[in-house]
């Protein structure tokens, strides 16, 4: 269960950076590794719905 908790937050992780990457915003990796999976979802979330694609 642990490392399935670790594995999604990875990919959330990774998800917001490409966002970021795509935005040309720098990504606070520390600050990422410091958030909950629930708050990543969110943050992530809130990302894609400003995405203009």
């Amino acid at each position: 269960m642990g490392v399935d908790i670790g594995v999604e937050k990875g990919e959330l992780i990774g998800k917001i950076q490409m966002v970021h990457f795509l935005k040309r915003r720098p990504t606070p990796k520390k600050k990422l590794l410091q958030k909950s999976t629930d708050e990543l979802r969110a943050m992530l979330k809130k990302l894609e719905s400003k995405l203009s694609v």
